[in-house]
């Protein structure tokens, strides 16, 4: 997580800087195979040069996105813990817990739809 320390560091809102703190602990515990890298200003992971998910933070909430693809597949986890989607984003507000159940579901589908795949994104 020492990679993303300075980025962590720029975080005004003390939760939000928590919370993105704890998904990265857990991340690098969980998968260590994925390596942590900063690309447009942005926090993300990747495993073998594609990527498999990254994170922006605003005002009130922390934005993670995995790709369009994934967000769709696991709609109704989204929607059952009462996280705003968007076509690209899932925004988690700064007063909700953290569902790691989610984060490994997300994970685990970028990774598996990635295996075959030479490109860093999904191929539409």
């Amino acid at each position: 997580m020492t990679q993303f320390a300075a980025y962590l560091e720029t975080i005004s809102h003390p939760k939000i800087q928590a919370m993105l703190s704890a998904i990265m602990a857990w991340i690098e515990t969980e998968y260590p195979d994925l390596s942590p890298v900063i690309k447009w200003h942005q926090p993300m992971y990747t495993y073998q040069g594609r990527f498999i998910i990254g994170f922006s933070t605003a005002k009130n909430h922390l934005n993670i996105a995995p790709e369009e693809a994934t967000i769709a597949a696991l709609e109704a986890h989204i929607k059952s813990v009462d996280y705003t989607r968007t076509k690209m984003l899932v925004q988690v507000k700064a007063h909700q817990a953290i569902d790691f159940g989610l984060l490994k579901a997300m994970i685990d589908y970028q990774m598996a739809g990635k295996q075959d795949s030479r490109s860093f994104w999904r191929s539409t």
